[in-house]
């Protein structure tokens, strides 16, 4: 949400329009010919507290007695969707890129001993100030009463004349304002990108765990201890004389890592071996219906499958292949989350790691199926290793936990060019059994064939 008011801002800054994030409406409204700083910043406030109004009374109110796992499809479904918007919204020569216009001073300034820019200090500064206010706020405040009586009872609050809808709508909008300002100046440092500017919620969640989901303080010291050591561990993994760093390991992948460590060590120092009453109850899924007369249905769409990539066009093939495959995915996710009651963001990660895998045993010359085997063990030991350190927590702390253990392995290894080939990426080798080529690459209406 911050990353879209952060784009619609500087496009705004730039041309004057108001860019919409639903589809049905209008793209654009061009609002003023020459916008000022202020009037850009007016807008992108305006912008967001309607945003957050828009998301809470569309999607979350709804969902607000619903379980924890609808919540998070739910708040995946509004990332991906929110991505995608913008990336349909805005020109490549539009915000992304001219955001020459800034909003703090970047000046350069001598402070410690070293040389950064103004804003930096600015930042740190303007962090402090804005945590101080949080917490009198939610502290001191009816408002803050209010909202913490409501995030406790609901049923509570409404009797004490608390209307947890309003508190909901007030607190989405203070968060979507938050949000798109600190993507707004945070982005001469960190830039501004669809897919990269909204995976910052990955440090942002590993500094809210630091603070418990609870303290404002806490959560800004996480946040910029979190900061300085991204920063540190990037200024000294390019240090020519740094040796015994791997040459195939990124070192933007080795940023992505900081906030995992964050996750994990905050969960194994907080995470309870017991789960409590109130745990157990929020933990409960919607119940799924029982599968009837599996082989009967096993066989038949079996058949159907086999008779479809035998007749069926190119398109069509590659749509049914594509489908067969992300239904084995989603078996990972019927295993974590259906028998075993966890939220898992990182199946696809893992599933990516045996890709690429199955490629390098194939150019070591082991042949299909053995080496897809092997690679389904490298990603299922891998599996086993980062899930260890979080098998003690359950619900959103779990799902955030291995949304950043996915980030971190799509930083150090899918984005290594030695393993995954980097931008370029690698291809497969053909499968072949029994000298029968199973390989689906051809030409024309002949590609996608079955074999």
């Amino acid at each position: 949400m911050g990353m879209y008011v952060a784009f619609a801002f500087y496009e705004f800054r730039s041309t004057g329009d108001l860019v919409l994030p639903i589809l049905g409406l209008p793209a654009r409204i061009e609002l003023v010919p020459r916008p000022t700083l202020a009037t850009s910043l007016l807008v992108a406030l305006v912008l967001g507290a309607l945003l957050g109004l828009v998301v809470y009374g569309l999607i979350f109110r709804p969902l607000r007695r619903a379980p924890a796992l609808a919540r998070v499809v739910a708040s995946l479904g509004l990332f991906l969707y929110l991505q995608q918007v913008v990336q349909m919204r805005f020109p490549s020569t539009g915000a992304a890129v001219q955001t020459k216009r800034q909003v703090l001073d970047e000046t350069p300034v001598h402070f410690l001993g070293t040389t950064v820019t103004a804003n930096r200090l600015l930042l740190a500064g303007l962090v402090v100030v804005v945590t101080a206010l949080l917490a009198a706020l939610f502290r001191f405040t009816s408002f803050g009463l209010a909202t913490r009586a409501a995030a406790s009872n609901e049923d509570g609050a409404l009797l004490t004349g608390v209307s947890p809808d309003r508190v909901g709508v007030a607190n989405w909008m203070l968060a979507s304002i938050l949000a798109g300002f600190a993507v707004i100046l945070i982005e001469p440092i960190s830039g501004l990108d669809a897919s990269s500017t909204s995976l910052l919620v990955v440090p942002a969640l590993a500094a809210a765990l630091v603070g418990g989901l609870s303290s404002f303080v806490l959560t800004a010291v996480g946040g910029l201890g979190i900061g300085m050591v991204q920063s540190l561990t990037l200024g000294y993994a390019v240090q020519p004389s740094t040796t015994w760093i791997p040459d195939w390991l990124p070192t933007t992948g080795l940023q992505a890592a900081v906030p995992v460590v964050a996750i994990l060590v905050v969960l194994a120092l907080r995470g309870d071996a017991l789960p409590d009453r109130a745990a157990v109850l929020g933990r409960r899924l919607p119940p799924s219906p029982t599968p009837r007369h599996v082989t009967i249905w096993s066989v038949v769409l079996s058949i159907g499958v086999v008779v479809a990539l035998s007749t069926f066009g190119a398109a069509n093939r590659q749509a049914l292949i594509v489908s067969m495959v992300f239904a084995l995915l989603a078996l990972s996710v019927v295993v974590i989350t259906g028998y075993v009651g966890q939220i898992s963001l990182a199946p696809l990660a893992f599933a990516g790691v045996a890709g690429f895998a199955v490629i390098h045993f194939a150019d070591a010359g082991i042949g299909f199926p053995l080496a897809t085997l092997l690679a389904a063990s490298v990603a299922t030991v891998l599996g086993v290793l980062v899930g260890l350190p979080v098998t003690r927590v359950r619900g959103m702390s779990l799902a955030v936990a291995t949304l950043a253990i996915a980030v971190a392995i799509e930083g150090l290894l899918l984005g290594s060019q030695s393993f995954s080939g980097g931008a370029i990426g690698m291809s497969a080798p053909r499968p072949t059994l029994f000298g029968v080529d199973l390989g689906i690459g051809a030409t024309g209406d002949a590609n996608f064939r079955p074999i």
